[in-house]
C-alpha cells in the first residue's frame, strides 16, 4: 500500500525548504520559529496541500501564528526555566539533596498525570470552528487524512497518464533516469535484449515502429544513434568504410558506433546482399572488426540493432524484394515478433485503447541449466530431421537472456524457432521431447 506522503517525498522536501527559507525572511525570532514549527506539523500529518496553502497566507502576512504555538511551549519553557534555577541553585551544597528530590518527585507526578490521562474517557469532539481559514483548512485536509493507493490504482494512474501525455520514464540504476516517448508493447523486450550484449532483429510488417522503438532504445540507454539502410546494391564499402585515392580514410555508422559506442541501426537488413552482410559477422558476435584503416576493438556500449519484414528466407507475396539471407548471419539474432500496437496508434487519433498485455515472464522462469539440455536437444532434432535451420549461438544466448530474466516462451520464440512454420515446429519439438 503506498501513502500521499510517500507519493509526495519529493513536494514534502520541496515544503520544507520553502519554510526554512520563509521562516529566516520575515517577522521576529519567536514568530519565525512558529511559522515554521506550523509547516512542520501539518507536513507530518500528510496534509502538503494544506501547507501549500499556508505558505501562501503566510507569505501574504494575512495569518498571525503568535498564539498558534504560544501555548503549546509556554509549559515546556518554564520546565526549561525551572530546571535552569534548580541546577544554578543547586551549586551551592545544602540544597543539592533538595533538587535532587524535587526531580525525583517532579517525575513521579509525570507518571501520575500519564496515568490518569490514559483512563480518562475520550472527550466530545469539539464543534466545528467558524474562522473561514480554519474551515478552509479542515476542508483540504479532509481527503488526505485516510485516503491510501493500492498498486491496482497506481497502475491505473501510471496508464492514464500515460495515455495522455504520450511520455514513459525509464530507470537505469548506472544511469539517470530519462523520460521518452510512449513505446511499443513489447519494448520490454527489446531494452533487456540489447541489455545483454545480444543483438535484436525486429522483424515485423511495414509500419509497425521497428526503427522508432531503435532510436527510442538509444535514448533510454543514453547512447548516441546512427543508422544505415540496406539494399541490394549495399557493399563492403558502405558497411565498412574505404580510402580514397589520396589515402584518407572514409568511415561510416557501423565503424562508429562500433569503436566509440553507442546504438546502430541495420535497417531492412533482409533486403540486402547475402555475400556482403556476413562481413559483419565478425562485428556482431566476435569483438572486432576489419576496416580499410585496420582492425577495429568492439566498445562496450556498441549495440548493434537489425530490421526486417521478413526471417531471412526470402521474398514472399507482400516482400518481392526481401533476399535469402546467409544462417551464420541470421544465427546471431534474437529474433523479436514486432506487430502493430494499435493503442499507440489511437493515442495519435486522439482516442484511448489499452496496449495488448504483455508478461516478460510468459513461460516461466527457466534456469541456465534447462536451457541448455531444452537447446541441445533442439539443435540435436534439427539435425537429425535435416531441417534448414541451425541453433548454435542460441544456447549461449539464450543462458544470458534467461539470467536477464525473461520467460521461456521468449526465448523459444527468440531463439529457436525462428522463421519456422508450425508444421516444422511441431515436428521438432516430437522428435526432442521438449
Amino acid at each position: 500500500m503506498y501513502t500521499i506522503q510517500q507519493l509526495n517525498e519529493r513536494t514534502v522536501k520541496q515544503l520544507r525548504q520553502r519554510a526554512r527559507e520563509l521562516s529566516c525572511a520575515t517577522g521576529n525570532e519567536r514568530e519565525r520559529a512558529n511559522k515554521a514549527q506550523l509547516v512542520e506539523w501539518i507536513i507530518e500529518a500528510q496534509q502538503n496541500e494544506v501547507a501549500k496553502t499556508l505558505l501562501t497566507v503566510i507569505e501574504k502576512g494575512e495569518l498571525d501564528t503568535s498564539g498558534l504555538i504560544e501555548g503549546e511551549n509556554k509549559q515546556d519553557e518554564q520546565e526549561n526555566k525551572d530546571d535552569e534555577e534548580c541546577e544554578q541553585d543547586a551549586s551551592e551544597p545544602d540544597l543539592k539533596q533538595k533538587v535532587a528530590e524535587m526531580k525525583a518527585r517532579k517525575k513521579e507526578l509525570d507518571k501520575q498525570f500519564e496515568s490518569a490521562q490514559e483512563q480518562e474517557p475520550e472527550e466530545p469532539e469539539a464543534p466545528a470552528s467558524t474562522d473561514p481559514l480554519a474551515q478552509a483548512i479542515a476542508q483540504a485536509i479532509q481527503p488526505y487524512m485516510e485516503q491510501k493507493l493500492d498498486e491496482d490504482q497506481v497502475q491505473e494512474l501510471i496508464e492514464k497518464n500515460s495515455s495522455a501525455n504520450g511520455k514513459i520514464i525509464i530507470e537505469n540504476k548506472e544511469r539517470v533516469s530519462v523520460k521518452i516517448d510512449r513505446q511499443h508493447f513489447k519494448f520490454e523486450l527489446l531494452l533487456k535484449v540489447a541489455s545483454t550484449g545480444v543483438n535484436p532483429m525486429l522483424v515485423g510488417p511495414a509500419g509497425t515502429g521497428k526503427t522508432h522503438a531503435s532510436k527510442s532504445l538509444a535514448e533510454a540507454l543514453q547512447l548516441s544513434f546512427d543508422a544505415f539502410s540496406v539494399s541490394p546494391m549495399t557493399s563492403k564499402a558502405d558497411l565498412f568504410g574505404y580510402k580514397d585515392a589520396n589515402g584518407n580514410y572514409h568511415s561510416t555508422a557501423l565503424v562508429r558506433q562500433f569503436t566509440f559506442g553507442g546504438v546502430c541501426l541495420g535497417d531492412e537488413l533482409d533486403a540486402g546482399n547475402a555475400g556482403a552482410l556476413t562481413g559483419i559477422n565478425m562485428a556482431t558476435a566476435n569483438g572486432m572488426m576489419a576496416t580499410p584503416e585496420g582492425m577495429k576493438e568492439r566498445h562496450d556500449d556498441f549495440i548493434f540493432i537489425a530490421c526486417a519484414n521478413t526471417y531471412g528466407q526470402g521474398a514472399n507475396r507482400q516482400y518481392v524484394g526481401r533476399n535469402q539471407l546467409d544462417s551464420a548471419t541470421l544465427d546471431r539474432f534474437a529474433f523479436i515478433d514486432w506487430g502493430y500496437d494499435e493503442s499507440i496508434e489511437a493515442m495519435e487519433a486522439g482516442l484511448k485503447k489499452s496496449a495488448p498485455k504483455f508478461d516478460i515472464m510468459q513461460g516461466g522462469e527457466v534456469t541456465p541449466e534447462a536451457w541448455f539440455e531444452r537447446a541441445t536437444k533442439v539443435r540435436h532434432a534439427v539435425d537429425k530431421l535435416q531441417v534448414r535451420h541451425v541453433v548454435g549461438r542460441a544456447v549461449r544466448n539464450g543462458i544470458k537472456l534467461c539470467q536477464a530474466g525473461i520467460g521461456l516462451d521468449h526465448l523459444d520464440s527468440m531463439l529457436l524457432w525462428r522463421g519456422l512454420s508450425e508444421d516444422q515446429v511441431s515436428m521438432i519439438k516430437a522428435e526432442s521431447g521438449v
